[in-house]
C-alpha cells in the first residue's frame, strides 16, 4: 500500500477509487471528512477498511499515518449523511501533475485565428532548452518574405533565463503582471487591451544575415523584487472556478491581439507545477529537451509517459536529443533515438498508423553555444553552424508555421491522364524484363560507367541489391544496341570512340534474365542476330544461352585456367572458334580481324547461383563467380582492347558470397558503378516517371541534378507533404516513403518504389494527386508482392518465410526473439546479411515495412511501427 504521510496522500488515494459510495472526500491536518448519502454510512465505512486496511483502528475513527513508535500520528474520520437530494461536486480536472493521470472533459478548441502555442521543456536543467527555443525563434523570425510574427514568454518563474538574456527597462510589462491581472479580473479578456498595449512596446530586433527582424518579448518578470515576492503563481490562477485551462487561452488571445503567428514559452524545468499548466494542455504543442545523459533521458521519458492522457493527434510532443557528444557513435544516437520515439505517447483517439513521423530531433553538441554575447549574436553568428541550427530548429518552426511555397508550375502535355497515366507508366517499368522502351533515369552509377571509361569500351561490375535496377540498366544497354548510343543517353557530352573506320560498338547480351518477357526477348534476339551478321560469313555455329546455362550448372570440380570456362563461352556465343586455351587477347584479336566492336552486357547470372544458409556457393561456384568478376574483367580491362568491353551486372551479395577474400578491395574498384538509391535518387525516380506519363512537376532538365529540397517541393503535387492534412502530425510524405521501403541493409530498391507509385496511383485514379491512405494501402500490397520476389530470387529465404507466414497469429508480433520461430544463429545472420531482420536492444529482431506486411506481423501491443527510428538505425550500421 502506498504510504501515507500526510493528509494528502490519503486525498490522492482515495480520489483514485472507481465508483465510490461517497458524495465527497476532503482532508485536513486534522480529519478525513466523507460525505455520503443517508443510509450508506456502513458501506463508506467498509468501502475505507478495503481501501486502508489495519490503518483504520478497530473502532473505525482513526487513520493512522507514517509515524514513529515514540510519536504516532493519525486522522480523525468524520462520515457525515448529507439530504436526499445531494450530488456530488465534480472533481475538475486541470493541467496540473496531480490530475496528468485523469482525462480532462472536454476542452473547447483556441477560437480560429489564434497563434501556435510552443511550449519548450526538459526535465533537468542544462540541457540546452532555452537555446533550442532561441534557434527555433531565429528561424521562425527570418526576413520578410518569409519571417514571421513571434512572441516569445520567459515562463520559467523560479529560474528565469531569457528575462536576464534580454534585458529591457525595469518598468516593462511581463508574465507576473499579465497573471495578476488575469487571476484578478472577474473576466480575464477584460485586460487584454492593457496587456496587449503595455506588450507591443517590448519589441525587441535583431540583425540577423538576412537582415533586420524583430519579434515580442513577455520577460518573466519586471525586477528582482516582484520574482522573489511574486503577485501570483501559475497554479493559483488554474485554480480558480472556470480557470482550469486560462493560461493557454490567456496567452493565445494575447498573441492574437498582438497579431502574431507562434507563441513560444520557456517552461520550467522539472516535475513542478510552474510548468504543468501549459505543458497538459492538449492544445499546446510541447518540446522537451533532453541531453543524453541517463537522468535526463529517464526523466523525460518519464514526464512522456505521465503526458499521455493529455496527448492529442494533432499535437504529438516532439523530443530534441541535444548536446550529443561527438563521441557517439551514429548507432548509439539512433538507438537513443528510437528509445525516446518509442516513449512519444500517441492520442487515444488516433487510430494507429503503420508509420509515424520522427518526433526526434538531433543535435550534436556545440561547445560554441555554451557561452554567447548576446541574442543577435546567437541567432546570426553561433546558431547557423551547428546541428542545431541547420536541423533541428528549421524543422521545429516548419512545424510551428508551415511557410506556403509557391506551387511548382505544371506544363503537362496535352496527352496527359493525370494519375491513370502514371500508373500506366509505372507498370511498364515495374519490371524491366519486360520494358522494352529505350530511356532512362541518368543515375551516378551510369554515368560513372560513361565517365570512367572516355577512350575505350567498359569493363566494370555493377553491383546492386536485389530490385536496384539492374536489369533495367542492362535492358537499355541492350536496346540501345550500341555502346556510343548508351553513352549519349547518359551523357550529351560522352567522347566519341577512338575506332577508326567503324561505326558502331555492338552491344552483346551474353547472359539475359531467365524471366525476361517476350517483348524484350525479342530485343535480345535482335541484339544477337545484329552482332553475328556483322561477324559475317565464316563464323562457326554460336553457342544458344541455353546451353552457356546447362554449362554453368555444371561448375568444373576442378581447377581450369583462370579465364578459360569465360573465354571459351564468350568465343562461342559470338561464333567464334572456341579451342582449347583460347584467350582474352585472342577473342579480342578476332574481332579486330573482322572490324567488330562489341561490349558484352551480363545480367541474369542470379538464375544460376542461388545461395542460401543450408546450401552456400560451392567451391567450383565461387571460383567461377571469381574468374568472371575479377581474372576475366580486369583482363578486358587491362587489354584496353578497342574492340571488346564487358559489363556484368550482379547481386552484390552473390558476388561477397563468391569473393570471400578482399571483398572490400574489390567494391573499392567498382564502387561508383554501384547501384544504390538514396533519399534523392529514390524522389529523382518518382520525378523521371512522372515526367514519362506528361506529368512535369520539375523541369526535366533539372531531374537528374536537383537537390533532395527541391525535388520535395515538386512532388507534392503528386503525393501532397504529409500522410494527413498539410498542418497535420502524421509524417512528410517522401520521408516515409524512403523509410518504409527501406530495408535494414539501408537499401531502397527501384522496383519497390516503382510498384508504390503503381499501385497507390491505381487506387485512386481519378483524385488529382495521390492520397495518404492510397500510400499506406499501398505499401501492404507491395510488401506481398515483395514477399513473393525475395522467395524466388533468393531461395533461401523462402523455407524461412514459410516458418514465419505460418506461425499462429498470436506469435506473429513485432518485436520477437529468434527463439520464439526456432530460428538458428546462421538463419538469423542469413536473414540480417539480406536486410529481412534487424537486431535491437536484448536481441529483439524488427522487421522492415516492406516485409512485415507481406508475412503478415503486428506490432506488439498496440506499439506503432519504428519506421524512421529502425531506418536510422540500419543507415548507421551501414559499413
Amino acid at each position: 500500500m502506498t504510504p501515507l504521510y500526510t493528509w494528502r496522500d490519503v486525498e490522492r488515494a482515495l480520489r483514485g477509487e472507481e465508483a465510490p459510495p461517497w458524495l465527497e472526500v476532503s482532508a485536513d491536518l486534522e480529519a478525513l471528512n466523507v460525505t455520503c448519502a443517508p443510509g450508506r454510512r456502513a458501506e463508506v465505512a467498509r468501502r475505507l477498511a478495503d481501501v486502508f486496511g489495519p490503518k483504520i483502528a478497530v473502532d473505525g475513527v482513526t487513520l493512522a499515518l507514517e509515524s514513529t513508535l515514540e510519536a504516532p500520528r493519525s486522522l480523525r474520520i468524520e462520515i457525515h449523511e448529507s439530504g436526499e437530494d445531494a450530488t456530488p461536486s465534480p472533481h475538475v480536472v486541470r493541467p496540473l501533475w496531480t490530475d496528468a493521470k485523469e482525462v480532462p472533459a472536454h476542452i473547447l478548441p483556441l477560437p480560429e485565428g489564434s497563434p501556435r502555442l510552443a511550449a519548450f521543456y526538459s526535465y533537468k536543467g542544462g540541457v540546452g532548452r532555452t537555446t533550442t527555443l532561441l534557434a527555433t525563434l531565429g528561424a521562425l523570425i527570418e526576413p520578410p518574405p518569409r519571417g514571421g510574427h513571434v512572441l516569445v514568454v520567459d515562463a520559467d518563474l523560479e529560474a528565469p533565463g531569457l528575462t536576464f538574456e534580454i534585458p529591457g527597462p525595469p518598468d516593462r510589462f511581463c508574465l507576473l503582471d499579465f497573471l495578476a491581472l488575469v487571476h484578478d479580473a472577474d473576466d480575464w479578456r477584460a485586460v487584454l487591451p492593457l496587456a496587449t498595449e503595455r506588450l507591443r512596446l517590448n519589441s525587441e530586433g535583431v540583425e540577423l544575415s538576412g537582415g533586420r527582424a524583430t519579434f515580442y518579448f513577455l520577460p518573466s518578470h519586471r525586477d528582482k523584487e516582484q520574482l522573489f515576492a511574486q503577485p501570483v503563481t501559475i497554479e493559483q490562477v488554474v485554480r480558480g472556478p472556470g480557470r482550469a485551462h486560462v493560461i493557454a487561452e490567456a496567452l493565445a488571445a494575447l498573441g492574437q491581439a498582438l497579431g502574431v503567428d507562434v507563441v513560444l514559452l520557456d517552461l520550467r524545468a522539472g516535475v513542478t507545477e510552474l510548468s504543468s499548466p501549459l505543458l497538459l494542455d492538449p492544445r499546446v504543442q510541447t518540446i522537451l529537451v533532453t541531453s543524453c545523459s541517463g537522468q535526463s533521458i529517464r526523466g523525460t521519458t518519464f514526464v512522456l509517459e505521465r503526458m499521455r492522457s493529455r496527448v492529442r493527434k494533432e499535437r504529438r510532443p516532439e523530443v530534441v536529443l541535444s548536446m550529443i557528444p561527438p563521441s557517439f557513435t551514429s548507432e548509439a544516437i539512433a538507438r537513443l533515438s528510437g528509445d525516446l520515439q518509442d516513449s512519444i505517447p500517441h492520442a487515444a483517439d488516433d487510430i494507429a498508423e503503420e508509420a509515424v513521423q520522427g518526433n526526434v530531433h538531433e543535435a550534436r553538441f556545440a561547445e560554441e553555444l555554451i557561452r554567447f554575447d548576446s541574442v543577435e549574436h546567437l541567432l546570426r553568428d553561433l546558431l547557423p553552424g551547428t546541428d542545431l541550427g541547420k536541423r533541428a530548429a528549421p524543422r521545429l518552426a516548419a512545424l510551428l508555421a508551415p511557410r506556403v511555397t509557391p506551387a511548382v508550375t505544371a506544363s503537362p502535355d496535352p496527352s496527359a491522364r493525370g494519375l491513370k497515366a502514371v500508373a500506366a507508366e509505372a507498370r511498364k517499368l515495374e519490371y524491366a524484363e519486360g520494358n522494352a522502351k529505350l530511356g532512362l533515369l541518368v543515375t551516378p552509377a551510369l554515368a560513372a560507367l560513361v565517365d570512367q571509361f572516355p577512350m575505350g569500351l567498359p569493363a566494370a561490375v555493377v553491383l546492386g541489391a536485389k530490385g536496384a535496377g539492374k536489369t533495367f540498366a542492362w535492358g537499355q544497354m541492350v536496346l540501345a544496341g550500341d555502346w556510343r548510343k548508351f553513352s549519349t543517353l547518359v551523357s550529351s557530352s560522352a567522347p566519341a570512340l577512338p575506332l577508326p573506320g567503324q561505326h558502331q560498338a555492338f552491344v552483346f547480351p551474353l547472359l539475359s534474365p531467365a524471366n525476361k518477357q517476350p517483348d524484350l526477348a525479342a530485343k535480345v534476339a535482335d541484339a544477337e542476330r545484329l552482332v553475328w551478321e556483322a561477324l559475317g560469313p565464316g563464323t562457326e555455329a554460336p553457342l544458344t544461352e541455353d546451353a552457356m546455362r546447362t554449362d554453368l550448372d555444371r561448375a568444373p570440380t576442378r581447377d581450369t585456367d583462370d579465364t578459360e570456362f569465360w573465354t571459351r563461352r564468350v568465343a562461342a556465343r559470338l561464333g567464334l572458334p572456341a579451342t582449347a586455351g583460347v584467350s582474352v587477347e585472342a577473342v579480342a584479336a578476332a574481332l579486330a580481324k573482322r572490324g567488330v566492336a562489341v561490349c558484352l552486357a551480363i545480367d541474369g547470372i542470379e538464375d544460376s547461383f542461388q545461395p542460401g544458409p543450408q546450401s552456400p556457393l560451392s567451391e567450383g561456384q565461387q571460383r567461377l563467380l571469381r574468374d568472371l568478376l575479377q581474372r576475366f574483367t580486369l583482363r578486358v580491362r587491362d587489354l584496353r582492347s578497342p574492340h571488346l568491353g564487358v559489363v556484368t551486372f550482379v547481386r552484390r551479395d552473390l558476388a561477397q558470397a563468391a569473393i570471400v577474400q578482399n571483398f572490400g578491395q574489390f567494391e573499392a574498384l567498382h564502387g561508383k558503378f554501384s547501384i544504390v538509391w538514396t533519399s534523392t535518387e529514390a524522389l529523382r525516380l518518382v520525378a523521371w516517371i512522372l515526367d514519362r506519363a506528361g506529368l512535369h512537376v520539375i523541369d526535366p532538365e533539372r531531374i537528374p541534378l536537383a537537390p533532395y529540397d527541391e525535388l520535395r517541393q515538386g512532388l507534392k503535387a503528386f503525393w501532397g507533404d504529409r500522410l494527413g492534412s498539410e498542418r497535420s502530425r502524421e509524417a512528410h510524405t517522401d520521408r516515409w516513403v524512403v523509410a518504409a521501403l527501406s530495408d535494414f541493409q539501408g537499401r531502397l530498391q527501384a522496383r519497390d518504389l516503382v510498384r508504390l507509385v503503381r499501385v497507390a496511383a491505381e487506387k485512386v485514379p481519378d483524385e488529382p494527386k495521390l492520397t495518404p491512405r492510397s500510400l499506406r494501402d499501398a505499401l501492404v500490397e507491395c510488401s506481398a508482392a515483395k514477399i513473393k520476389e525475395l522467395e524466388v530470387e533468393i531461395p533461401g529465404l523462402l523455407p524461412l518465410f514459410e516458418r514465419l507466414r505460418k506461425a499462429p497469429e498470436e506469435r506473429r508480433k513485432i518485436p520477437f526473439q529468434a527463439e520464439d520461430f526456432e530460428l538458428t544463429r546462421a538463419e538469423v545472420t542469413f536473414l540480417e546479411t539480406h536486410g529481412v531482420v534487424i537486431r535491437v536492444e536484448q536481441d529483439e529482431l524488427y522487421l522492415p515495412e516492406i516485409v512485415r506486411h507481406g508475412l503478415g506481423f503486428r506490432m506488439d501491443k498496440g506499439r506503432r511501427a519504428r519506421v524512421l527510428a529502425l531506418y536510422r538505425a540500419a543507415q548507421a550500421r551501414r559499413p
